[in-house]
């Protein structure tokens, strides 16, 4: 009887030792979450433990699709024919991200009824993909700490969001 309560004592560290271990367990007490329409690759693996491989898709259905409207989105991510993400890990993975926090930043600065308008909706998608492909590029010229690089694609963001933003207010005056 002593060695059955010794083997299950040692399979019981072991199991709390590799929970330990795994980055997205360790950031269960984290009070911040991850928003799935701002991260970079570097930060999806970090704080959720994600592969980079894993990570990768999350932007790219980011990039091709526009902004996640919930964590729930995330069951449209695929590689090839086979979905990333089951319900069980979305779950898992919604202690650590939102997908909201963008949503209510749009609505408080444009409004609801501005916001429903197809014009609208296609230049905020269009606005989505363009910087998500410029927070990849910032990701790779950070990567390989190169400094001229990383100032020149900050400077097309800043252009990006200037323009985005007088796409927005030109169509909130139609």
């Amino acid at each position: 009887m002593r060695i059955k309560s010794t083997f299950a004592l040692f399979i019981l560290s072991a199991l709390l030792a590799t929970i330990g271990a795994n980055p997205a367990f360790a950031h269960e007490n984290d009070s911040t979450k991850v928003d799935l329409n701002t991260a970079s690759k570097k930060k999806l693996q970090k704080v959720l433990g994600l592969d980079a491989h894993k990570a990768t898709l999350i932007i790219a259905e980011r990039e091709e699709d526009g902004y996640f409207d919930s964590v729930d989105d995330l069951a449209y991510v695929m590689d090839g024919d086979v979905f990333v993400f089951d319900a069980e890990s979305i779950g898992e993975l919604e202690k650590y991200v939102t997908a909201q926090k963008l949503e209510k930043n749009l609505l408080d600065k444009w409004g609801k009824k501005h916001l429903k308008k197809p014009k609208v909706r296609e230049e905020l998608k269009l606005h989505a993909r363009r910087m998500a492909r410029l927070h990849r590029l910032k990701d790779i010229a950070e990567a390989e700490e190169a400094e001229k690089a990383q100032a020149r694609i900050e400077k097309l963001i800043k252009k990006e969001q200037a323009r985005h933003e007088k796409k927005m207010e030109k169509l909130k005056n139609r």
